[in-house]
């Protein structure tokens, strides 16, 4: 009776948080939302297209907001629908796809950037290599002096 009396109380909690996490994150199920992310694609599909040809500082500032757009939108639908989310039936392929490209954009665009400031991971394009001993670059050569005309 005891362990009956238990696994009820086990039960009934689990049901509360799924229907308080359903409540609060329901939304990514609406028409509205789902065009408003739609509408989100489109504007980075477009500005993917422009920027090819346009070069503008603007970029960057749009892209650290569509970006912001996409990350919320992830994790409300990874909140509301939990790891099913990565289960479901007939869109499992998409939404492993959507998390790579949102989490491959956060990687790049955040985490990198951070990793290099705090000076724990650098992929070596924004500074050079540190000097050594003797005037030798990491990975160089040392400098050749120039000589005159051997011809």
């Amino acid at each position: 009776m005891r362990q009956r009396t238990r696994l009820h109380v086990l039960d009934l909690r689990q049901k509360q948080e799924e229907e308080a996490r359903a409540g609060r994150f329901a939304f990514v199920d609406t028409d509205l939302f789902q065009g408003i992310s739609g509408l989100f694609i489109c504007i980075n599909a477009i500005c993917l297209g422009l920027e090819t040809d346009i070069h503008t500082p603007l970029w960057g500032v749009l892209e650290e907001m569509l970006l912001i757009f996409f990350a919320f939108e992830l994790t409300c639908r990874i909140l509301h629908f939990g790891l099913n989310y990565f289960k479901h039936e007939d869109d499992w392929t998409w939404n492993w796809f959507d998390f790579a490209i949102v989490a491959s954009g956060v990687f790049d665009q955040w985490l990198i950037p951070i990793l290099e400031y705090f000076h724990i991971f650098s992929l070596g394009h924004d500074s050079p290599p540190p000097a050594r001993a003797g005037g030798v670059a990491a990975g160089g050569a040392a400098p050749s002096k120039k000589r005159g005309n051997m011809s």
